[in-house]
């Protein structure tokens, strides 16, 4: 693949010139283990975008796992 093209793919979000639609992550998703005083809480966070790039919405959840 040449260089150029490698550039304009190499993003998050996609946008080629002269090329219909646009291309890109959908979602993203951490995940992240806390230790504290209390014990382990586990928070994941999903971010949702829309095909312009921007944020459709994001949903978070935190939990405690059973032992």
């Amino acid at each position: 693949m040449p260089l150029a093209r490698e550039r304009q793919l190499s993003p998050a979000f996609i946008r080629i010139e002269g090329e219909a639609g646009v291309h890109g992550t959908r979602c993203s998703t951490p995940v992240v283990a806390e230790r504290t005083a209390a014990g382990l809480t586990v928070h994941v966070i999903e971010r949702r975008f829309g095909a312009d790039g921007g944020v459709d919405g994001e949903t978070a959840l935190s939990f405690v796992p059973v032992s």
